[in-house]
């Protein structure tokens, strides 16, 4: 398993403009917060939540640059039909067990309102119209859905950057692990600590400093030999 990793230090960036704009955008917010933090200038909450819609935006131009180049890396390893294969069923599995979980805990709390409901009614209360069932199904169907393709996504994404490959995929596949689970723990419950804080800057650094050195602008640049070249040609 070992002897058929692949060392990764560099991907073709498709569409090095677009990349370079969210790097910068990225660079400048973070400059930004790490400034409000000591100058308390802005509104921390404003100016987090301005840095998730930049944060979101830099991981869809991640995909569209790098997309192609993952691709082809699978291709050349003939691991793509399996990682297919597996994600197919990945997402079976998920979208079942979790629908069926789901589904329990609808008809329990269905079955709470009722007996809710019942005794109300009896002590001279107005009854009210419970959620109706088949709302609780496609609530249920969607947030299925939602879960198999995370599960998918998670797959991929620890098979790639931390099984198939080594090098600075991996760094890169480390560091976006751990700021997902940063984002987690602080969308349970807020921390405030120094330490934290400190932690949050160096991952995003590291992040950002190997994304940098992972992209490969392949810009085709025209050379004035080039350019008499042709123009020789047509004479």
């Amino acid at each position: 398993m070992i002897m058929n990793r692949e060392c990764v230090n560099k991907l073709e960036c498709r569409y090095p403009t677009l990349f370079k704009a969210m790097w910068i955008s990225v660079v400048l917010w973070l400059i930004m917060s790490i400034a409000n933090y000591f100058g308390h200038w802005l509104l921390q909450w404003k100016l987090d939540d301005f840095g998730m819609g930049i944060i979101i935006m830099f991981a869809i131009s991640l995909m569209i640059c790098f997309g192609g180049a993952i691709m082809n890396l699978l291709k050349e390893k003939g691991d793509l039909f399996l990682l297919q294969s597996k994600a197919k069923r990945i997402m079976s599995y998920s979208f079942l067990v979790s629908f069926v979980v789901l589904l329990l805990f609808s008809m329990l709390n269905l079955c709470l309102s009722a007996d809710y409901h019942t005794d109300y009614t009896r002590n001279g209360g107005i009854q009210l119209i419970p959620a109706e069932p088949i709302v609780k199904i496609i609530s249920n169907f969607i947030i299925s859905a939602i879960v198999s393709v995370a599960a998918v996504v998670s797959y991929g994404f620890i098979r790639i950057c931390l099984m198939m490959f080594f090098g600075r995929i991996r760094r890169i596949g480390i560091e976006i692990a751990l700021a997902v689970v940063l984002i987690v723990s602080f969308s349970v419950c807020i921390i405030d600590q120094p330490w934290i804080n400190i932690l949050v800057v160096l991952v995003a650094v590291f992040f950002l400093y190997d994304i940098w050195q992972l992209a490969d602008f392949k810009e085709e640049h025209v050379s004035w030999d080039a350019i008499k070249k042709y123009v020789n040609e047509d004479d």
